[in-house]
């Protein structure tokens, strides 16, 4: 690992620096949950289950993907270091790239296990221009900044109709092991469907209301999400019998 810190981003000074993707060695990954933008969510909820959660320092409602069932388990990281799924969620994919306020400049974190000098993807060609690694993390970035404001209006409009409610998920493993899911929140459908005709119209107007059914929808996801937790049971236990 590197022991440098946040540095603005330099074709001369970085022109040699490779990013070498491996989510087995990236601290931000072993989570659970991660939050996710309004921007992404047709993504998100096609791979997985998508609630709202509340910030534990703040109080503050964010649109989240859960990953895993315990804390710092994330059971879309295969034992390549790889990503199981189509879509991974662009706070996680972003790293080690951070980009001002005003968009105008790049930071790197120096530090970040996925920085090195040796392979990977290197960010500038011979002659200083961007690598298309580079282009396309600079729309990442972009699309970070301007989701941000997009994804507190959505959870806010939600909270403002009073389509938020808790949910408690009672979930059975094929260990027989059970465990209850507490501190997520979802969609109340049936306040969704009770709205009226103007309230849902101007739902629909904002985009909101194709939003909310695709949070509601990815509740199916649980299942997929628990049939892998199995199958990674299954794996392990065969490998330590």
């Amino acid at each position: 690992m590197n022991s440098g810190g946040i540095e603005r981003l330099s074709k001369t000074e970085h022109r040699n620096v490779h990013i070498n993707v491996d989510y087995l060695k990236q601290p931000e990954a072993a989570t659970h949950v991660v939050p996710v933008l309004i921007s992404e969510l047709l993504s998100v909820t096609a791979n997985y289950p998508t609630f709202l959660i509340k910030d534990s320092e703040t109080g503050e409602f964010l649109l989240a993907a859960l990953l895993g069932f315990t804390e710092n388990e994330n059971l879309f990281i295969s034992q390549d270091g790889s990503w199981r799924s189509t879509h991974v969620p662009l706070t996680i994919a972003r790293k080690p790239f951070h980009l001002s306020q005003d968009c105008l400049d790049v930071y790197i974190d120096m530090g970040n296990p996925w920085v090195n000098f040796e392979s990977g993807q290197r960010l500038f060609s011979d002659n200083g221009e961007y690598m298309p690694f580079m282009d396309n993390m600079l729309a990442m970035l972009e699309r970070i900044t301007s989701g941000v404001g997009e994804t507190k209006s959505f959870v806010k409009t939600l909270l403002d109709h009073g389509l938020v409610k808790p949910v408690s998920l009672d979930l059975t493993f094929e260990d027989t092991k059970s465990r209850n899911l507490q501190g997520l929140y979802n969609i109340d459908h049936e306040k969704l469907t009770s709205l009226s005709h103007e309230d849902l119209a101007g739902l629909h107007r904002l985009g909101i209301l194709e939003g909310a059914f695709m949070v509601l929808h990815s509740l199916e996801k649980m299942k997929s999400l628990v049939f892998l937790k199995d199958k990674l049971n299954r794996n392990f236990a065969e490998v330590t019998r």
